[in-house]
């Protein structure tokens, strides 16, 4: 696995978490009293990330988005195709004397040393002059993706290079940031982009210190109930909403995103959404036990904040239809879920603004 993120635990501090429940103390995560004995909850510890910004991360920053404006110039200083041109050309391919499908095009750009040819194009035009025409005797690699029928078969490629470019970033002046952003400066820009990295920067040390919390607090607590089922069926639902998500967005599955993303197998995908559900599902558990512990309520207002913030997570309209769709799902009144969920939230909140930060 290439890289392990750890904000999707979170889900039960943030929103609430539609997984289906029996009656009990806690309508939503299906805790009754009994179900855990909390350890201890307050003042656990965890590392926190830096937050701080460095000069050379703003300029980093800066230099990709001049990069991202940069414009195709043609080169004048010379006629020659060398590694990192854009060279502009005209080929046409054919197999055994005959052109093939998808072999030819017309003015098609392609930086030299980018790889998106077959082994021996690219290098083929390295000294190619502008306006001349070189025939490249060239074989297809085996196996090939692309088109396996062609795997292995020797082909020639007829190509005229039109013209050689390079991309060239434009000057960093006041005149050009005013034109492509909000600010009117260059040193107005370094400051939004500093404030950006430094809030993106913050979010993410208090993901890692929300999930290093969870873990901690889970570890203290002792479980009587066995929670197999439970865990389970909150990560079928997981897998189910990322798939609808991907499926939407992408036209795939969660698993095949994960593996693009993260380097993850099948078997991976499956563990770490189990590793996820089974941290829900106890978090769900531990946050209840809290909440009754400490004796926590909540207000109209709360209750009416929340249901607000949620309409636009869940896709609801208004607070009725919201709050009949819980009824419908939790069997319920739909005020009284959300009040439930406010509940959590606050016991949560009891951890994460308890935990005591120690050095790495």
């Amino acid at each position: 696995m290439k890289k392990r993120f750890w904000t999707a635990a979170l889900v039960l501090s943030m929103c609430l978490a539609l997984t289906a429940c029996s009656k009990g103390t806690n309508i939503i995560t299906g805790y009754k009293s009994g179900d855990v004995t909390l350890g201890q909850y307050k003042g656990v510890s965890y590392t926190p990330l830096s937050t701080e910004v460095s000069d050379a991360d703003v300029q980093a920053e800066l230099d990709s988005f001049v990069s991202s404006k940069a414009v195709k110039t043609e080169i004048t200083g010379r006629t020659d195709v060398q590694s990192g041109d854009i060279a502009n050309i005209d080929y046409t391919g054919y197999m055994n004397g005959e052109t093939f499908e998808g072999g030819s095009a017309e003015g098609s750009d392609l930086t030299i040393g980018s790889g998106r040819f077959i082994e021996g194009f690219e290098d083929g035009l390295i000294g190619v002059n502008v306006g001349d025409t070189v025939d490249l005797q060239l074989k297809f690699p085996d196996p090939y993706q692309n088109n396996p029928d062609y795997a292995g078969k020797d082909v020639t490629f007829t190509v005229k290079v039109n013209g050689i470019f390079e991309m060239v970033d434009p000057e960093l002046t006041d005149a050009f940031i005013a034109e492509n952003t909000d600010s009117t400066t260059v040193a107005e820009y370094r400051q939004y982009l500093a404030d950006k990295l430094k809030s993106s920067l913050e979010s993410q040390a208090e993901s890692r210190k929300q999930y290093d919390v969870i873990n901690a607090v889970i570890a203290n607590t002792t479980f009587s109930k066995d929670l197999t089922e439970e865990i389970n069926t909150n990560k079928a639902s997981m897998i189910s909403n990322y798939d609808t998500m991907y499926q939407s967005t992408y036209g795939v599955d969660a698993a095949t995103v994960f593996s693009v993303l993260y380097g993850m197998s099948g078997e991976e995908f499956q563990n770490y959404m189990y590793e996820q559900a089974e941290m829900n599902t106890k978090f769900g558990y531990v946050s209840s036990a809290i909440a009754e512990k400490e004796e926590i309520t909540c207000t109209d207002d709360e209750i009416a904040s929340l249901a607000a913030d949620m309409l636009s997570s869940y896709g609801y309209s208004s607070v009725d239809e919201l709050y009949a769709a819980l009824k419908t799902y939790y069997n319920e009144e739909g005020k009284k879920v959300v009040a439930e969920q406010v509940k959590l939230n606050k016991a949560a909140k009891i951890m994460y603004d308890n935990a005591v930060a120690t050095a790495e």
